[in-house]
């Protein structure tokens, strides 16, 4: 062995134990390359030195850490080591190779890819390179790396790492609004997958700023929660002011790491109008058509309603004709209410027809979600009609008062479409028309009518009781007519007839009579007494209740007359019964 500087080679020691097949040389210099050879040594005599044998003072590398990513894109990746314990011998380089298939057997050499790989000094290692490129790969398939370090000792190699060819994901289009999702104090945020470059989408992050004047911070926000949820592509983002704008940036998360952020976009904390469900049709007209609309403005949701849109839907064929009150940012629209006019192309409205209406408002969100259409059963219902008079002539029937019943009646209304089209309805046809009946003892309600087209009524009324009615039209529209004046009616028939039992003159031009009160109860009292010499025709006086006699003066002298008496009730006058007499002085006819 020599002294590894290039010495002559000399007697270092004898092994005795024949068995050792080693020899390890101690107190050596670090990285000397020490020539040695050997002999064998007998009883009788030594052989022949062997052939020279260059050996490091040193040990082979330690264990290489795998090789890991440093970059990569969609069809290449770089991968980097670091230099392992030399172990006294400085390193010489590094060999890597590829795993295609993840059997963990190398399928190439991809660095450097020449030379003798069982040479340890080879001139195509270099130690300085710690990191290579791999190109031309599949894009999301995962391949093997394995760096095999070298010194002049020897080589060791380190275990497989597995490493798929695919980088962080493309930057990302910023996201846009989900505005009819949103509030005014959230926004519903939607985005589009960028190319995630052979990658396995993990997640996004949300930065936003607070409002007007204020940066976007680098902490992403917390409400979005889509950090390790790869769909669906939309979150909400809340805890927001109403109608502030918003600036936001987005990036997606693969398993190879975080793409770049977005360009900022600005949102509003807003959305639509809220749907309107205070709308009601409170006017109608005949003539002209007409019909008013009115609603109170629903919650603008964050930003400031500046018009309003409608729909006329005609009942009849199912047209549509269409509203705007043409209100702009600039120059918006607020009314609450509106009144359309026809007859003509604009609207359609023409005398007796049906209509109803919806509406929308509008920011610059967009349109709200239409509103129900106004109701076809609350006056006027949407209709083009006017209200009905009050029905004339009401009063109690002239059928005979029966004591329990009180029987009421009034005048038709006349047809406005048939001569002399008189305007009574309102407009509408006759055979539209009803009535109600409100009736009661001190409380007038609504009364049940058998028929409510019909213009009478019996109600059933206790004999003896004060019942007050009164009674209005109502057309197709639900309007209904002013009512009619109340009538207090009590319930009872009308007096019996009086026994008239005398009827004299014995007095030049005076006649008295003498009667009998009626028999029999009729539900009501005697309120007075009438006499008439014509059949209450163009004569006829009253008597007070407690009176049974009367006596007429100024008669015709010498005429034989026909006296009449009656009794009166609060339902009316009873039958009467009547005797002739002959006037004094006679002689009469």
């Amino acid at each position: 062995m020599n002294n590894g500087l290039g010495g002559t080679i000399w007697y270092h020691t004898t092994v005795e134990d024949t068995s050792q097949r080693w020899f390890t040389a101690t107190g050596l210099v670090t990285n000397r390359e020490h020539l040695v050879q050997v002999t064998v040594v007998s009883a009788v005599t030594e052989s022949e030195r062997s052939s020279t044998l260059a050996v490091r003072s040193c040990g082979a590398p330690g264990t290489p850490d795998a090789p890991v990513r440093k970059s990569s894109t969609s069809t290449s990746i770089t991968v980097e080591w670091s230099a392992p314990e030399d172990n006294g011998c400085p390193m010489t380089g590094y060999r890597i190779y590829l795993d295609e298939n993840g059997d963990d057997v190398a399928d190439q050499e991809i660095h450097p890819g020449a030379g003798d790989d069982t040479n340890p000094i080879d001139p195509s290692l270099d130690p300085t390179v710690l990191e290579v490129q791999k190109t031309g790969l599949n894009t999301g398939q995962e391949y093997g790396f394995q760096v095999r370090a070298y010194n002049a000792r020897g080589s060791t190699y380190s275990v497989w790492s597995t490493i798929k060819a695919a980088s962080e994901p493309l930057q990302m289009d910023p996201p846009t609004a989900l505005i009819m999702s949103s509030t005014s104090t959230s926004i519903m945020l939607k985005w589009i997958l960028p190319d995630l470059q052979g990658g396995t989408a993990v997640g996004y992050k949300v930065f936003r700023n607070n409002g007007v004047g204020t940066t976007i911070s680098p902490t992403p926000d917390t409400t979005c929660q889509m950090e390790f949820n790869p769909a669906p592509q939309q979150c909400m983002v809340s805890g927001l002011t109403p109608g502030e704008d918003y600036l936001f940036q987005m990036l997606t998360i693969n398993d190879i790491g975080e793409g770049p952020l977005s360009i900022t976009t600005s949102l509003k904390s807003a959305t639509v109008p809220a749907r309107i469900d205070t709308h009601r049709n409170t006017l109608s007209k005949l003539n002209p058509a007409s019909l008013k609309f009115e609603w109170t403005a629903p919650a603008d949701n964050g930003a400031t309603i500046y018009n309003y849109n409608g729909e006329l839907h005609f009942v009849d064929d199912g047209s549509v004709k269409v509203w705007s009150g043409n209100g702009e940012l600039a120059n918006p629209f607020t009314a609450t209410e509106v009144l359309l006019v026809g007859p003509g192309p604009q609207y359609n409205l023409y005398e007796n027809k049906q209509y109803k209406f919806r509406l929308q408002a509008e920011n610059i969100m967009g349109l709200g979600i239409w509103s129900e259409w106004t109701s076809l059963t609350e006056a006027p219902r949407g209709f083009t009609l006017d209200p009905p008079i009050t029905p004339r002539n009401f009063g109690r029937h002239t059928d005979t008062p029966v004591a329990g019943y009180v029987k009421l009646s009034w005048d038709a209304y006349a047809d406005y479409y048939t001569p002399p089209y008189i305007l009574e309805t309102g407009g509408d046809q006759l055979a539209h028309i009803t009535y109600e009946v409100w009736g009661g003892k001190t409380t007038l309600v609504q009364l049940n009518m058998t028929d409510d087209q019909a213009t009478t009524h019996t109600e059933a009324v206790p004999a003896g009781e004060t019942w007050y009615f009164k009674v209005r039209g109502m057309n197709s529209a639900g309007l209904t007519s002013p009512f009619t004046a109340t009538l207090a009616m009590i319930s009872a028939e009308v007096p019996g007839k009086p026994n008239l039992t005398s009827a004299t003159s014995t007095t030049a031009g005076e006649v008295v009579l003498l009667w009998d009160v009626p028999a029999g109860i009729t539900g009501a009292p005697i309120i007075r007494y009438e006499v008439s010499n014509d059949n209450f025709v163009a004569s006829k006086l009253e008597v007070v209740n407690t009176a049974t006699s009367y006596a007429f003066s100024g008669q015709s002298q010498g005429a034989r007359l026909t006296y009449y008496v009656r009794a009166v009730n609060a339902v009316g006058p009873g039958l009467s019964d009547s005797e002739s007499v002959c006037v004094h002085p006679g002689p009469c006819p």
